[in-house]
């Protein structure tokens, strides 16, 4: 919602739903279902990709966009429309307007409408986090990408020091604004695998989705079979990372109707992976690969995506073979 929004120009309003989940164990579960049946009554419709995304549409165009997370709901449309909305809230639950959003789920919001572009940080909460596990004066410790620290030993101790909730704490952040740590509106996803440089020889995916220059979702995640060549773990990077942007899409379309059916564009920097999406043919080197892997080839070949080559300095090559 926060790229839409930042590509329209539209103004973001932060409401807070007063006592709405508290009491029974189950309310949290009721509030959500209330707070959609009377959104529902106020003309709006949920997403299908995301339930917790709801727009409202006259004539064809959507008008406006909430999101709701627990009690706190994140709303875009005109001031008309918005104290509209407000004032049937209120009759259901109490709610409350904060303004212009600038902080979201601990998350610091930056708007520069001259210059269209948005920044979110967590630096309050990494300070929060410096304190809590007391590390500021710790030393420093090698960071970067090509740093291998190698496997877990079980004679490595912890000690009491909380290791668990240190890394859950990084995890979080760097699930929202820092993944360095683990409208002609363009969906793009970059994805890349590591070949084998593990201590059991599985290769990582790894991918980035991006709508126009905004990334607005990223992971890594350890493939679960293992890979006999660089193009097959690429290969199988390239369908997560597709997989990935097709939620995005949805949601994006939903936000966005004018961006409906609007292809996506893999950047990947394998050629031999892109010449097995878009050449479906068995050899010697492929026909072992698990058959779930091969949705992709499925998707390209209806026009939901396109290849093109990206190599790691970042000059963007079309494909090798355009294929059938």
């Amino acid at each position: 919602m926060l790229a839409v929004a930042n590509e329209k120009g539209i103004t973001l309003n932060h409401w807070d739903a007063e006592r709405a989940i508290y009491g029974l164990k189950q309310s949290g579960r009721q509030w959500g279902y209330h707070a959609a049946d009377t959104l529902v009554e106020n003309g709006f419709e949920p997403c299908k990709a995301d339930p917790c995304v709801f727009r409202k549409m006259v004539d064809g165009v959507v008008v406006m966009i909430v999101v709701i997370y627990v009690d706190d709901i994140l709303v875009a449309g005109s001031d008309e429309d918005c104290e509209e909305l407000l004032a049937s809230l209120n009759k259901k639950f109490p709610t409350k307007n904060l303004g212009e959003c600038e902080w979201f789920d601990g998350c610091a919001i930056e708007r520069d409408f001259e210059a269209g572009t948005l920044r979110i940080s967590h630096a309050a909460y990494i300070d929060s986090m410096v304190k809590r596990f007391d590390v500021q004066s710790a030393s420093r410790i090698p960071a970067s990408p090509g740093v291998d620290l190698g496997p877990k030993r079980d004679d490595m101790k912890g000690g009491e020091w909380p290791v668990k909730e240190a890394i859950g704490s990084m995890m979080w952040v760097s699930t929202f604004s820092r993944p360095d740590v683990s409208l002609a509106v363009r969906l793009a996803v970059y994805v890349d695998a590591s070949y084998a440089d593990t201590e059991d020889k599985r290769s990582v995916s790894g991918f980035a989705t991006t709508v126009g220059k905004t990334v607005v979702s990223h992971g890594s995640k350890t493939q679960s079979n293992l890979s006999l060549s660089s193009t097959e773990a690429e290969y199988i990077a390239a369908g997560e990372g597709v997989k990935e942007a097709l939620l995005v899409r949805a949601v994006l379309s939903f936000a966005a109707p004018e961006t409906s059916g609007s292809s996506i564009q893999v950047l990947e920097d394998n050629q031999g992976a892109i010449a097995l999406v878009q050449n479906p043919l068995s050899s010697g080197r492929t026909k072992h690969i698990n058959v779930r892997f091969h949705l992709i080839r499925g998707l390209f070949r209806s026009g939901e995506f396109f290849g093109q080559v990206r190599s790691h300095n970042g000059a963007t090559r079309g494909p090798p073979n355009q294929g059938p």
